[in-house]
C-alpha cells in the first residue's frame, strides 16, 4: 500500500489494497445508503494511524458529486444519508448525548474557506429555549451554533473559541464542519468527509493550530468537511478550485445543514 499523510480525506491517504488493508491497520468497506456510494474508512490501530496520519477511528466518505446541479429530491437523499451515518456515529457516545454544539470553522469572507460558517447559518439554534419547557420538552435536545472566524480575525484561535462556549452549552458532542484539501480533481466539491475523530483546523493551508479532539476539549468532536481546494501534488504550494465555487458551497452547506439537523431528530426519535 502506499500512503499520504498529507490528505485531509482518509480515503485519499492511502491506496486501497483488500489483501494487505487490515494488517497495515485499515478497513475499508464500500456502502449504499438512499442511493448515495459512501465509502467506510476504519483506522483500527496505532499502525493504521501512524501510516495514513490519521486519528484512530470512523471516516465515511460520501460521493455526492455536483450537488449545484441536482433537483430537491437529490438533495434530500444526500442530506437523509448523512443524518444516517451521523447517527450510527451518535450511538456509540455513552450516555445519550442531548446538548449539540455545531461550530462552523473557516474564513466566511473567503468563498473556499467558507462551507463552516455557511453551514452555521442555515441551521436553526434551540439552546435558547431553555426557559420555554413546552417547547423544549418536546424537542428533546438543544443545539447551539458558532462561527469561530480564523486566528487573524480576532487573534483567538478555534480551539479556544470552542473552550469558551462549552461550559456555557454544556454540550455532549461538538459537531466541526470546514472545507478540506484534496489531491484528486474528482473529489473537488463532490466529496462529504463525516468523522469521529475531530479535525485539525487549517491544514488545508498550511496554517494547521490546535487538533479539536475529544483529548483536547473533553467532549466527542464529529468532523464534517468538503474539500474544497484541489493542490496537484504535495510538493506543490498552489491551490485551485472551481471558478463557480459559490454555487456549490450555499448547496453543500445546506445539504450538510438538513443532515446535521435531521440525523439529531432522528436520534431522538423526531422524524
Amino acid at each position: 500500500m502506499e500512503f499520504l499523510k498529507e490528505a485531509d480525506l482518509a480515503f485519499e491517504s492511502y491506496t486501497k489494497d483488500a489483501k494487505n488493508e487490515r494488517k497495515n491497520g485499515i478497513i475499508t468497506t464500500t456502502l449504499m445508503i438512499e442511493g448515495q456510494e459512501i465509502i467506510k474508512s476504519e483506522i483500527i490501530n496505532e499502525l493504521g494511524s501512524e501510516k495514513t496520519g490519521k486519528e484512530i477511528g470512523t471516516y465515511f466518505t460520501l460521493l455526492s458529486g455536483s450537488v449545484h446541479k441536482y433537483v430537491e429530491s437529490e438533495k434530500n437523499k444526500i442530506s437523509s444519508a448523512i443524518s444516517i451515518l451521523i447517527s450510527e456515529l451518535l450511538n456509540g457516545i455513552k450516555p445519550t448525548p442531548k446538548n449539540f454544539l455545531v461550530v462552523g470553522l473557516g474564513n466566511e469572507k473567503i468563498l473556499s474557506d467558507s462551507l463552516g460558517a455557511c453551514t452555521v447559518n442555515l441551521l436553526i439554534p434551540t439552546s435558547h429555549l431553555r426557559e420555554n419547557k413546552t417547547v423544549y420538552s418536546a424537542l428533546g435536545y438543544d443545539l447551539t451554533t458558532l462561527k469561530t472566524g480564523v486566528i487573524g480575525q480576532s487573534g483567538i484561535d478555534a480551539i479556544s473559541h470552542i473552550k469558551g462556549v462549552l461550559p456555557l452549552t454544556g454540550a455532549d458532542v461538538v459537531f466541526c464542519v470546514d472545507s478540506l484539501l484534496t489531491f484528486d480533481k474528482a473529489r473537488l466539491l463532490k466529496t462529504i468527509q463525516i468523522s469521529n475523530t475531530g479535525i485539525l483546523p487549517g491544514s488545508a493551508r498550511g496554517q494547521a493550530s490546535q487538533k479539536i479532539t475529544k483529548s483536547t476539549i473533553s467532549s466527542p468532536v464529529f468532523s464534517i468537511g468538503v474539500p474544497t481546494t484541489i493542490k496537484q501534488s504535495q510538493d506543490s504550494s498552489e491551490l485551485y478550485t472551481y471558478f463557480d465555487i459559490d454555487l456549490y458551497v450555499y448547496e453543500l452547506a445546506k445539504i450538510i445543514a438538513n443532515g446535521i439537523e435531521g440525523a439529531i431528530k432522528r436520534f431522538f426519535g423526531n422524524t
